[in-house]
Order: structure tokens, then C-alpha cells, then sequence
């Protein structure tokens, strides 16, 4: 079951100044891109990071990094635990992938979340010990990544529940 959010957040200008810097630091080590435009699948991204900081009141990090996010877009705490969350946006969210090169160091949860006709809503998640389990293909020439169909994400009720035990952190 998914988790529904606020319409229109495709009109977020600063989703898309977000991500035109982000493409502009990276533009040299850039991954083939699934648009005509370069700047889309950072602009798609962004919309679900920020649409998931507002579900869940956290801040949403727009710093621009040339190394960038290391595969963490946010860190909380859940009990006395540190965790790092990656938020996974796709206009066709069929699967959650993770890049086999980035399995061993990414987030410890990974969401999937669905833009669709401006509106952004949440698949579902798993966490990264799960993800390093499943098999892998792949989805764009060159970057083999691991993967997990929708229909077996855990639900969001359930990380809704854990958000709700939270202290954000830097």
C-alpha cells in the first residue's frame, strides 16, 4: 500500500535548481541518462527527497557535493541507532535497485517512491541488508544493480511506525 503525499510537487523550482547544480558538479562522471533532458533524473530524485522530508519532518540536505551523497539522503536515529535513509524516485517504479558497487557502503534503508502527474507517493522499503540478498541485472547499459519488486517491499506503515520513534541528526 502506498504512502500518498502532496500534489504538484513537480512545480518545485527549487527541486529543479537542486537539480541542474547537482548535474553541473557531475556532468564528468555521469551515469547514462533514461531523459533527453540531463537534468531530469536529478530533478526526480530531489522531488522524492524532498517530498519524504516533509512526510516525515525531516530537513532535506540541497547542499551540492562533488563526491556526492554517498547514497544517503537522510540520518536518524531510531532507538539509540544511527540510521541513513536513500530515497529511490522513479516515474515507473517497478523495482527498488541499488547499484551493486554502492551495496556494501549505502543507506541501511531504502524507500521506493512513485512520481506520478505531480504527485509523489511511497512503494514501499527494505533494508539494505535485504537488498544485498537479491539478485541482480541490468536496468541501465553497464550499472548491474540489485533489485526487488514492489509487491515484496516491506509496507510504509511499518517505517512509518519506526519514523515515529525518531531524533533526526545531522
Amino acid at each position: 500500500m502506498a504512502h500518498n503525499l502532496c500534489d504538484d510537487v513537480t512545480e518545485d523550482g527549487e527541486a529543479r535548481r537542486i537539480a541542474e547544480q547537482r548535474q553541473a558538479v557531475h556532468a564528468k562522471h555521469t551515469t547514462p541518462r533514461l531523459y533527453d533532458d540531463p537534468c531530469r533524473e536529478n530533478e526526480i530524485g530531489v522531488i522524492g527527497e524532498r517530498a519524504f522530508a516533509r512526510a516525515f519532518g525531516l530537513q532535506h540536505d540541497d547542499r551540492i557535493l562533488a563526491e556526492g551523497d554517498g547514497g544517503c539522503d537522510f540520518r536518524v536515529i531510531l532507538g539509540k541507532r544511527n540510521v541513513t535513509i536513500d530515497v529511490k524516485t522513479a516515474a515507473r517504479p517497478v523495482y527498488l535497485l541499488v547499484k551493486t558497487a554502492d551495496i556494501a557502503s549505502g543507506a541501511d534503508l531504502y524507500v521506493l517512491a512513485h512520481l506520478d502527474r505531480g504527485a509523489v507517493s511511497f512503494v514501499g522499503w527494505e533494508t539494505r541488508a535485504i537488498m544485498a540478498l537479491m539478485p541482480t541485472a541490468e536496468f541501465s547499459p553497464g550499472i548491474e544493480s540489485h533489485f526487488r519488486h514492489r509487491e515484496q517491499l516491506r509496507p510504509m506503515g511499518q517505517l512509518v511506525d519506526l519514523m515515529a520513534l525518531r531524533a533526526e541528526i545531522a
